[in-house]
């Protein structure tokens, strides 16, 4: 078995684990034999899978109904209020971002296991950090493609008022 050992703490942890192959996941307590090798002790099934929300609105419910149905998904996990609000409100003056995102990065390498979706969308140069690192730890980073209309208001003072509506079509992977 493959331990993540960035979940793994202490001997007696619950933990999530996937075999070598990347095939499915198991539940089990994490434990060191003798030789002080890692090992776990299996006692459930198959974990389900998680989605991961880096997302600037609330996920709709024809977007959870989707992917409950097409990824598998089990679990759906928004970020915590005060990492919400760091990732909608990424300052524009900043030259760097990767420091600025170093609390979101810690929170979802702590949380999310291989296999594991992560819905990203937002901040392009965020968007792009968080990508990388989600394939670096074996997550699947995935964005929701929608159909958009957009409807032009022509008013009395010469202004133009853009509308615009967005449906939920599917998810996509990134990189594919």
């Amino acid at each position: 078995m493959n331990i993540r050992w960035a979940a793994w703490k202490s001997e007696g942890m619950r933990i999530w684990v996937t075999d070598l192959k990347g095939n499915g996941r198991s539940k089990g307590t994490a434990f060191r034999d003798s030789t002080g090798q890692a090992k776990m002790q299996k006692t459930h099934k198959k974990m389900p899978y998680s989605l991961f929300l880096l997302f600037n609105h609330e996920i709709t419910p024809a977007q959870e109904s989707d992917a409950r149905r097409s990824l598998g998904i089990q679990r759906i996990i928004d970020l915590p209020p005060n990492l919400k609000t760091l990732w909608r409100q990424i300052p524009p003056d900043l030259n760097e971002i990767n420091g600025y995102l170093a609390p979101v990065k810690s929170w979802l390498t702590s949380k999310a296991v291989k296999n594991d979706y992560v819905l990203i969308q937002g901040d392009f140069g965020a968007c792009y950090i968080m990508t990388k690192l989600a394939f670096e730890i074996g997550l699947i980073p995935i964005y929701s493609t929608t159909e958009r209309e957009a409807t032009e208001e022509y008013k009395s003072d010469g202004t133009v008022k853009l509308v615009h509506q967005f449906k939920h079509q599917a998810f996509r992977k990134y990189g594919v």
